[in-house]
């Protein structure tokens, strides 16, 4: 009789066991098949959207970089380059700037920051080593 009080009472003991034997219907692999494959067509879809984002902001930050460079340039021409006893041109200085520019902007991961303060770090980092590179041991010449 104990065993009576384990089963509901409209369903007789052999059909509970009847229906715990039963195998797992076919068709739910298939609806886990279609949901990984659904979420990995999602998952894809997201990578593109990144990379394309990634692109984006690429392109943005070479625009900036040129406009910065741009802007330097003009400025440079107008007053004329200082003099810091260096072989180098305004080209090779600018080159030098933009590279180190990006660099400052790869470490900290492209997020964030401003590429035009980033351009002005960069160029004093390069106009420092250029006066180190003039004169090593003795304080770079001044101009006339």
């Amino acid at each position: 009789m104990g065993a009576a009080f384990l089963y509901p009472v409209e369903t007789p003991p052999a059909k509970v066991l009847q229906m715990e034997a039963m195998p797992i219907p076919a068709h739910r692999p298939q609806t886990e098949k279609l949901t990984m494959k659904k979420l990995s067509v999602e998952l894809e879809a997201l990578r593109s959207q990144v990379q394309e984002m990634e692109q984006q902001l690429e392109r943005k930050l070479e625009s900036a970089l040129e406009k910065a460079a741009a802007r330097l340039k003009t400025r440079i021409e107008s007053r004329g380059a200082p003099s810091h006893g260096t072989s180098i041109d305004a080209e090779q200085r600018q080159q030098r700037i933009a590279e180190e520019a990006y660099l400052i902007a790869e470490r900290r991961g492209f997020e964030g920051g401003d590429p035009g303060q980033d351009w002005i770090e960069a160029e004093m980092a390069v106009n420092g080593r250029l006066m180190e590179e003039s004169s090593p041991g003795k304080p770079a010449p001044r101009g006339k």
